[in-house]
């Protein structure tokens, strides 16, 4: 059964990638396409639960909620939007200041015709895009959106490693307290 749904789920998730592919670019996924496609999924799943919230509450008050899905789907929209936006710019910034080559990297690749492949180092940090145009809040959140994947491979490697050294030391104290039993 596990093997079906791993399957399944392998299916799914290269569907998604194909329409991500088409949304983006002919080879990978851009940037902005995966922004988009993820903006409007938490954006519709945030207003399907306000607005049922708000139908439901209503429908109490006044014997009908579809008034009040109306609104309430409106506003969770907005809402999911405009969450969804902050903390992916407050993803983007961070990784901007810790893997500042990889993100002007994305930058350059997602936006060419801006000219992030000449920016200096001393505007490869978070206060240039934080301080800035939201045009470039955006270019730096589709760049973030493109090198997810080579982010969360740094983050894997960082974590294997981190992993080894504390699993070395254990071992070590082991070898250590079992000599000390005998």
């Amino acid at each position: 059964m596990v093997d079906y749904e791993v399957s399944a789920a392998n299916s799914v998730s290269s569907h998604v990638s194909q329409l991500l592919r088409t949304i983006g670019s002919w080879s990978r996924p851009s940037g902005h396409g995966l922004y988009m496609f993820r903006s409007m999924f938490v954006a519709s799943s945030t207003a399907a639960l306000v607005g049922l919230s708000v139908a439901a509450a209503a429908g109490i008050v006044t014997g009908s909620g579809s008034l009040g899905f109306l609104i309430g789907s409106c506003l969770g929209f907005v809402g999911g939007s405009l969450h969804y936006y902050r903390m992916c710019l407050a993803q983007a910034l961070a990784s901007l200041d810790e893997h500042p080559r990889l993100m002007q990297l994305h930058l350059a690749y997602n936006f060419p015709w801006f000219g992030y492949q000449h920016m200096r180092t001393n505007q490869l940090r978070s206060e240039y895009f934080r301080g800035g145009s939201y045009a470039r809040q955006g270019n730096l959140i589709a760049a973030w959106q493109s090198a997810s994947a080579s982010l969360d491979e740094i983050h894997d490697r960082t974590t294997g490693l981190i992993l080894e050294a504390i699993i070395k030391r254990e071992a070590s104290r082991g070898v250590v307290d079992d000599k000390d039993k005998e």
